[in-house]
């Protein structure tokens, strides 16, 4: 029996519909299979990037903070990665012993538990001590022993008295050619209507900001002395300085933008706010403008630019903000110009990036040197989530570094560190890039490896550039080491009160760090500074920069 041929449409057309539908399900099926399949992918990835964040955390607060790398101890961990270190010795070689004999030196180890020669140029307080009268009968002297100990007298603090002498004509001058009455002049230091005079001023900026103390403790050690000296007014005088101190600034400035290479950096510091809009909540104890808290505080920054060997300052400057607005207003006169256009050393932070912008209306065209110790941190920072690669990368910066070494110890200059570079250092940077280059294709982009390996390739350009110039240096550590103080500062004086306070900070911070570059004595350098700079003329400013200073009045 036959069916009608309706119904057999009807068969067809139910059957085409399900095959439509069989091949719908299968394609939504494998979608939803690849969407999986991609969401397992991301999942593992963010995992493995959290799961190196709680390692590096963890190390940050339990383990050591030295980048210090030494190759690992077991020999054939890292044999087969290229460039690894390679055993000689084979299963079948046969174990050999070598005896070796050795003189002790049963002299204590030198610099450990022997104590240090007290220096000649202190005062000495002698007090002899003799027998008594009665015990000297029958007895001759003989000689004497001598032992000295180092004693301490709190700071002393006492008052200048300054007495002008006045003068009146016995006859008036009643034509008005001369005055009738005379006062003997007296010279003009420190601040005006101030009653701390420069070496007491010298003395808070560096308990302040070389010393890291805040000023509510200084207000208590002064307090012990007998003198009460408020925190507000001791804010005040920092600014103060920082004015007097800004034309010898600004000629350092000009010395630094003269340099062959600047290294530059950032670093952030919490901000007192006033009643305005906030980052957090507010902390009391900062003093740096004075003032109560209120208003919370936001977060600003200091920037340290440190010029070269041939212009050996260091300066900071306070910015609101860590846009490329701050370095580009560095960078430029009062009028927009760049003022700078040779080496700029840097991390590859984006703030920098109009620097070196050939299209940047700002026309800096500034040449970028990268940081191999930023490149080096990457892969370190990254060492336990993946211990194999990024322990042949070490070793691989280690390496460069090695040449950077003995070319300090045979006092190089630049043509010849130059040359060194070249023959040394290149194919070892040649090889770590093409490893970079190798790695990458296999490594997960968001994790730490991977992150290290983008940023290395990134900067490949920048990061060779130091071998080309025997004056450009291998990272921007000098630079970092320039930010140190401040960082050590903010967790004790904690914030900043105002950008004026800011700014004051960072003129005694440029001062007082310049003297430490030249081994200068930062109160003395201080103290002299703020007792001649109020009566000396513009032009006679060189001679109180660091560096000229120092044969004249260490």
């Amino acid at each position: 029996m036959m069916l009608p041929a309706t119904h057999l449409d009807d068969a067809n057309r139910t059957i085409a519909q399900q095959h439509a539908r069989i091949e719908q399900l299968t394609q939504e099926a494998s979608a939803i299979q690849q969407q999986h399949t991609l969401t397992v992918a991301q999942l593992s990835a963010d995992l493995l990037k959290l799961n190196s964040q709680i390692a590096w955390l963890k190390q940050q607060l339990f383990g050591r903070k030295s980048e210090k790398y030494a190759l690992p101890i077991e020999t054939g961990l890292f044999a087969d990665l290229p460039g690894a270190p390679q055993s000689t010795e084979t299963a079948e070689s046969p174990a050999q012993t070598q005896f070796v004999t050795y003189e002790r030196d049963m002299a204590p180890s030198a610099g450990r538990g022997k104590r240090l020669p007290i220096p000649d140029d202190l005062p000495r307080v002698e007090r002899v001590h003799d027998l008594p009268e009665s015990e000297k009968a029958g007895m001759k002297r003989i000689g004497q022993d001598i032992s000295e100990k180092i004693e301490y007298e709190p700071g002393k603090v006492y008052v200048i008295r300054d007495v002008q002498i006045k003068y009146a004509r016995i006859d008036e001058c009643l034509d008005g050619s001369a005055p009738n009455v005379v006062l003997a002049p007296k010279p003009d230091e420190g601040l005006p209507k101030c009653i701390a005079g420069p070496s007491l001023l010298a003395h808070i900026a560096v308990s302040k900001f070389a010393d890291s103390l805040p000023l509510h403790r200084l207000e208590g050690i002064l307090r012990r002395s007998g003198v009460e000296l408020s925190r507000s007014s001791m804010c005040r005088w920092m600014q103060g300085l920082g004015d007097l101190c800004a034309p010898l600034l600004r000629l350092m400035k000009a010395r630094v933008l003269a340099s062959h290479v600047i290294q530059a950096d950032e670093t952030p510091v919490q901000q007192q706010m006033r009643g305005e809009g906030s980052d957090g909540p507010g902390r009391g104890g900062g003093d740096t403008s004075g003032g109560g808290a209120g208003g919370g505080t936001k977060t600003c920054y200091f920037w340290s630019y440190v010029g070269d060997d041939e212009h050996p300052y260091i300066l900071y400057d306070y910015q609101l903000t860590r846009g490329s607005a701050a370095p580009n207003r560095w960078f430029a006169d009062v009028r927009g110009q760049p003022t700078y256009h040779s080496y700029l050393q840097c991390d590859a932070y984006a703030g920098y990036n109009d620097l070196f912008d050939p299209r940047h209306s700002g026309g800096w065209r500034m040449t970028h040197v990268g940081c191999w110790a930023h490149a080096r941190r990457k892969f370190h920072d990254a060492r336990l989530q993946s211990p194999g690669g990024c322990h042949h990368a070490l070793a691989q910066s280690q390496a460069l570094y090695q040449i950077e070494r003995e070319a300090d110890d045979q006092k190089l200059d630049a043509a010849a560190r130059q040359t060194l570079r070249e023959n040394d250092s290149r194919p070892v940077i040649d090889a770590l890039l093409t490893w970079c280059q190798q790695q990458q294709r296999q490594t997960l982009p968001k994790s730490g490896l991977g992150e290290a390996l983008t940023y290395t390739l990134n900067q490949a350009a920048s990061l060779r550039r130091y071998l080309g110039d025997g004056r450009l240096a291998i990272d921007n550590n000098a630079c970092e080491r320039s930010l140190r103080g401040i960082a050590i500062g903010r967790k004790n004086w904690l914030f900043t009160g105002s950008p004026a306070g800011g700014q004051a900070a960072a003129a005694m911070f440029s001062l007082i760090s310049s003297a430490k570059r030249h081994h200068l004595e930062p109160l003395a350098y201080l103290t002299d500074l703020f007792t001649r700079l109020p009566a000396t003329p513009v032009s006679q400013l060189p001679q109180f920069i660091p560096d000229a200073w120092q044969p004249c009045h260490a």
